[in-house]
């Protein structure tokens, strides 16, 4: 078990909701990291509920791998497509 921090704005749930403190000092960091894998649900005054989904999961894994592709050189061929970088293409 952890210490308790009260400078870390969030709370895990077991149901895999996460609840983001509004007014800690961190709270824009962490619900910017959050809106990466996460739902927003509620967002009253103090309190934001996110929730972490397989939908949410993999729409991150997702756009995670897009930007892997925009930053590279793309090339295709046949449906095929290739990353070039300094290491030579890697198929995808």
């Amino acid at each position: 078990m952890t210490t308790h921090r009260p400078e870390n704005p969030l709370i895990v749930q077991g149901d895999q909701s996460v609840l983001a403190e509004v007014a800690s000092p961190r709270f824009a960091e962490a619900r910017d990291r959050l809106a990466r894998f996460a739902e927003l649900v509620k967002s009253p005054e103090h309190v934001h509920t996110y929730r972490i989904t397989p939908l949410s999961v993999w729409n991150a894994c997702a756009a995670v791998a897009r930007l892997i592709v925009v930053d590279g050189v793309i090339t295709t061929e046949r449906g095929a497509v290739t990353v070039r970088g300094a290491g030579g293409g890697s198929p995808l």
